[in-house]
């Protein structure tokens, strides 16, 4: 039963009555993928983003396979100089390192944007460079999203995936294809996959149902 348009109304008030955050955007890709145009930012994103009253939003820069490993780097730092571009050329957007400065954004009005990482890649084995990405903006990086694996604190000898999936498949997002399928394997009823292909749970349903 759908719920009355009044009672939907409201509660899509209270939802934006301080702003979205969204901690989950893929534009710095774009951004650099387009970056022969001139405001794209402008012209791709702001009037949804306005639309959907976003406040805050995480750009996270992703390296597709085609760059890994040799020009991981270069890459990651070509979508960042975008989106310094892109904020300059829009003052609808303030890129912003802090929570104060996240504030001030939105006080003017602007939207407040993150730069995030998805995955290490750009920094290969050299935790010195961390220092720099940190200096052009970023403040949020996923260590083990999708192909790096080296901080999950799995250990081959205990068999992949094994440590990490009883203690933390309660939520998990953005595992390798071969944890996965462990987490297919030793998952609870109330296991949560976020930002998941779905194969390990359609052919876990298909086996249960021949075993029935």
């Amino acid at each position: 039963m759908n719920p009355p348009p009044e009672l939907t109304e409201e509660r899509i008030t209270r939802l934006h009555g301080q702003g979205m955050v969204d901690l989950h955007f893929d534009l710095p890709m774009f951004l650099y993928d387009n970056r022969a145009r001139k405001n794209v930012l402008a012209s791709d994103f702001l009037p949804e983003l306005e639309a959907g009253d976003i406040g805050t939003l995480a750009a996270g820069i992703y390296i597709e396979d085609q760059y890994v490993p040799d020009k991981a780097l270069e890459v990651a730092l070509g979508q960042i100089a975008r989106i310094y571009v892109e904020v300059e050329r829009c003052d609808r957007f303030a890129i912003c390192r802090s929570f104060g400065e996240i504030k001030r954004a939105r006080e003017q009005g602007k939207i407040a944007l993150l730069i995030a990482m998805e995955g290490a890649e750009p920094l290969g084995t050299d935790l010195n460079l961390l220092r720099i990405f940190y200096e052009l903006g970023l403040r949020v990086i996923g260590l083990t999203h999708a192909r790096s694996k080296r901080a999950d604190r799995l250990r081959l000898r205990a068999g992949p995936g094994m440590r990490t999936a009883r203690p933390d498949s309660r939520s998990c997002a953005h595992q390798s294809s071969g944890l996965r399928r462990h987490f297919g394997k030793h998952r609870r009823a109330r296991d949560r996959f976020a930002h998941q292909r779905a194969q390990i749970l359609r052919y876990r349903t298909q086996r249960q149902r021949r075993a029935n």
